[in-house]
């Protein structure tokens, strides 16, 4: 399973800053990491364990499941611009490019 973007130590010091503040209902370490284990069954966007030539450990998404997802999404699909636009004039976006 892919690492988490937080370690344990600054989601426990989001923890106590949320019990500082009283904010009801928080979760806690291990409620997290089931709750990330289970979206990432669900995304069905699992990572891939790699090891970098220095010899330490990443994770990488797979980008053609994740872009797959976007397309596939009835929210998101109106607003993909796959093809380039001739941009008659003043360039504003990155699809007017060639």
């Amino acid at each position: 399973m892919a690492r988490s973007s937080l370690s344990d130590m600054q989601t426990s010091l989001i923890q106590w800053l949320l019990e500082v503040h009283d904010v009801p209902h928080i979760p806690t370490a291990s409620q997290l990491k089931t709750s990330q284990a289970h979206l990432q069954r669900l995304s069905g966007v699992g990572a891939r364990r790699c090891v970098g030539s220095l010899g330490h450990t990443y994770y990488v998404n797979d980008i053609g499941r994740l872009l797959a997802q976007e397309v596939a999404n009835p929210l998101v699909q109106p607003h993909v611009r796959l093809y380039p636009e001739m941009a008659r004039g003043k360039v504003s976006d990155t699809f007017h490019g060639k």
